[in-house]
């Protein structure tokens, strides 16, 4: 087992092209870390760097304490699991799972035992013998896992695995995946575009954008504590609100003054806010009450319903206020319908300051 350091890495192409720009980022060994950002964002880019399928325009990374820049993918001592799952159809799922080992020269009774190994962990022992288009998605998915985990690498490496499923099996087999690295040990990287995936199983995540890392942390720390406005609409289903206000500091507190609904004055306590003119406030839709049921809620005035979706569980409301359209998920209230109108509150301490 072993952690995984990128220092200043860049990735620029023949055309001028800057996929990746100076992200650093050091790997504990045995962490589950999650790259997520949507497409184009470099995620991709950064894990084909590690497994040594792109080259690095510059910047150092290491495996462990080795800087591998200029070691060969199958030297690297990783393991990849790919999108397309990339099994051999003419073998069955056991010699596809000790393809690798047999071409590194691994004997036969060592082989077995490694992918014996890997098929009590996923649940492969009765279809050892089945060919790949014999399996479902899901199957040929646990297949491609068992052929990285046979060889025992450093680090395991993920490029969205998960996309070809259907979202019920996406599920179980992202807990699958999970379980199993946390059994092993090994230290994983894993990329995908969907914020849920990310927040569900890693230890870390890091949220990319235009090839930089916005911020990296728990799933916790970035959820609750975005460092940008970008980062507060990608984490999180309804996606934030964000309402850009002016500063008003005539009295002893400042005071925000959405610049679409001037009539609303908001006051955040004890918030710091710097000295700049103009904010975005962010509210996310579960943290804003109708009639303010509370009664504690910084109040933005009243509303009228211009959209409503019963989820079963709560309901979405678009609402209009002013020049304001917020999203608002009420997973308490009474049902409400298009055209009705409402008070509008949030909760402060919930509030985000970009």
């Amino acid at each position: 087992m072993a952690g995984l350091t990128l220092e200043h890495i860049t990735k620029t192409y023949e055309d001028g092209f800057t996929a990746v720009r100076d992200i650093s980022l050091a790997i504990e060994p045995g962490a589950f870390v999650v790259l997520v950002g949507p497409s184009g964002c470099g995620k991709s880019t950064t894990l084909r760097m590690i497994a040594g399928l792109e080259t690095i325009t510059s910047g150092i990374l290491k495996i462990g304490d080795r800087a591998v820049n200029n070691v060969r993918p199958k030297d690297r001592d990783i393991a990849m699991v790919f999108q397309n799952y990339a099994l051999y159809p003419h073998l069955s799922v056991a010699e596809n799972m000790g393809f690798s080992l047999r071409m590194s020269g691994v004997p036969k009774a060592d082989r077995k035992r490694n992918v014996d190994h890997a098929a009590d962990l996923l649940g492969l022992k009765p279809i050892l013998h089945k060919k790949p288009g014999q399996l479902s998605g899901g199957q040929r998915q646990r297949v491609a896992l068992g052929r990285a985990i046979v060889r025992e690498p450093k680090v395991f490496l993920f490029d969205e695995p998960l996309s070809n499923l259907d979202p019920d099996r996406r599920i179980t087999t992202r807990s699958e995946i999970r379980r199993i690295v946390r059994e092993l040990g090994t230290t994983t990287v894993y990329v995908t575009h969907d914020h849920e995936e990310a927040m569900a199983i890693g230890d870390v995540v890091v949220v990319m954008n235009e090839g930089i890392i916005e911020q990296a942390g728990t799933p916790a720390e970035v959820y609750a504590k975005p460092n940008s406005k970008f980062v507060g609409r990608f984490l999180g289903s309804p996606k934030m609100n964000l309402i850009d206000c002016e500063i008003d500091r005539t009295g002893p507190q400042p005071v925000l003054i959405p610049k679409l609904h001037k009539s609303a004055a908001i006051q955040l306590g004890n918030t710091p806010i710097e000295q700049q003119h103009s904010v975005t406030l962010g509210i996310r839709p579960q943290h804003i009450d109708l009639d303010d049921r509370s009664g504690s809620g910084i109040s933005l005035g009243d509303g009228t319903i211009t959209h409503a979706e019963y989820l079963g569980f709560a309901q979405d409301y678009t609402i209009s206020l002013g020049g304001l359209e917020l999203l608002v998920r009420d997973s308490q209230g009474p049902l409400r319908t298009v055209g009705e109108g409402c008070a509008v509150s949030f909760e402060g301490e919930r509030a985000h300051i970009f």
